[in-house]
């Protein structure tokens, strides 16, 4: 234990050096092979101070056995932290005392990069300065716990619940389009867009609503190639003659004669 007249004397002499300061503690600890932990901390690095003759003589509190010595620099001084609360969320999980916490990037291209990987090194997520997000793959899920369908089917799944839109897009741009769906199918069949609903319930089920207008010509649906095919197999009919017999299905003429 120094006296005061020693701890005076020693704060002076460190006042007056410029190199790194490190403040040495040993912390009784039976279970280590010499009776205690040695903790130390290098003063002039950590922001809030100057140098030690800014900080208190002693810690603000004493912990317990494999605690760590660090600086309060709210407080002026020095404490001890539980092991189990550290601030490297490699090492235990983290809550912020803070109602916002942010890291900021250092550029504003796709340059500057926050990644998350897996254990082989394998990017999993990307976020990039130019505000773009990169997943390079895998699954995103909102609203559900389950991350893609069965044999996960799903690299994009929306679960609304309540909400009124499970997804929503706009536009303004001229000659813009909400949504593109490209697909080049290498097997037997592919859907670009598949409306679904098996459920068995006395509701009005709608599967695509078209709503179009305020324009000088609106047009509903328009298609630029390929037919309409109904649920026995059929197709529309194309013809140009006189016809006085029709086959209709579901409002679609399939044949004419």
């Amino acid at each position: 234990m120094f006296s005061l007249t020693e701890i005076n004397a020693l704060k002076q002499y460190l006042g007056t050096i410029t190199n790194t300061v490190w403040f040495v503690v040993d912390i009784p600890n039976p279970a280590s092979p010499t009776g205690y932990d040695t903790q130390k901390v290098n003063l002039q690095a950590i922001q809030g101070f100057q140098n030690f003759i800014d900080l208190l003589d002693t810690p603000i509190a004493y912990g317990a056995v494999g605690d760590t010595l660090v600086v309060n620099a709210a407080q002026n001084g020095l404490e001890f932290v539980a092991a189990s609360g550290g601030s490297n969320l490699g090492d235990s999980d983290l809550s912020s005392t803070d109602a916002i916490r942010q890291f900021t990037l250092n550029g504003t291209t796709n340059a500057s990069r926050l990644v998350f990987k897996d254990v082989s090194g394998a990017t999993i997520m990307q976020i990039n300065g130019d505000k773009s997000v990169f997943i390079p793959t895998g699954n995103l899920t909102v609203g559900d716990t389950t991350t893609g369908a069965t044999n996960g089917a799903d690299k994009v799944r929306v679960v609304a619940g309540t909400s009124s839109h499970g997804i929503h897009v706009e536009t303004t741009k001229p000659k813009g389009i909400g949504i593109i769906t490209e697909f080049e199918p290498t097997s037997a069949n592919g859907k670009g867009i598949r409306v679904q609903s098996g459920s068995t319930v006395n509701v009005v089920k709608t599967g695509v609503q078209i709503d179009v207008s305020g324009g000088g010509t609106n047009i509903a649906l328009e298609i630029e190639n390929g037919d309409i095919k109904l649920p026995s197999g059929n197709l529309g009919f194309t013809g140009s003659a006189f016809y006085t017999y029709f086959v209709i299905e579901n409002g679609i003429i399939t044949s004419a004669t």
